[in-house]
């Protein structure tokens, strides 16, 4: 793959999974204030969350070794993405009300009433994590290392 791509593939991952952490530090702290949050083994979920979406920041940004940083990476991937799934089946089969979600009433003078449900949001911002990481494979094709 070329360099460029692989680039600008680490760029892209770097800006996702800083928005996958401010995202789940803002329903976390909406839940820590008395929203409401799915618990798993009596954590809050979100909370679980944070902590994967924080794992698999820190495996990018440090400076973690080959199978070290895909280890900690896919831990904190795989833990996201099974609370993800899960709570997007349950969403879905529930008929809503599972998950924490997100109102959109406008959008640059349309009116828009649709709730989308985090979970959802989750799912697919993991999928294409998981894409580019693949990508961006060894870690001195990150861009912040230069």
């Amino acid at each position: 793959m070329p360099y460029r791509t692989k680039r600008w593939a680490g760029y892209a991952l770097t800006i996702i999974l800083i928005f996958g952490c401010f995202g789940a530090f803002r329903v976390s702290y909406s839940n820590f204030i008395g929203d409401h949050c799915p618990k798993l083994f009596s954590i809050p979920a979100c909370y679980i969350v944070l902590i994967s979406y924080a794992s698999m920041a820190l495996a990018v940004f440090l400076n973690l070794k080959g199978s070290r940083r895909t280890m900690v990476f896919m831990a904190g991937w795989l833990v996201a993405t099974l609370i993800a799934l899960y709570a997007s089946v349950t969403e879905y089969s529930s008929g809503g009300g599972v998950c924490p979600s997100s109102t959109f009433d406008s959008l640059e003078g349309l009116t828009l009433n649709v709730t989308l449900p985090l979970c959802y949001a989750s799912l697919a911002i993991l999928v294409v994590v998981l894409m580019l990481f693949r990508i961006v494979g060894r870690k001195k094709t990150m861009p912040h290392t230069y």
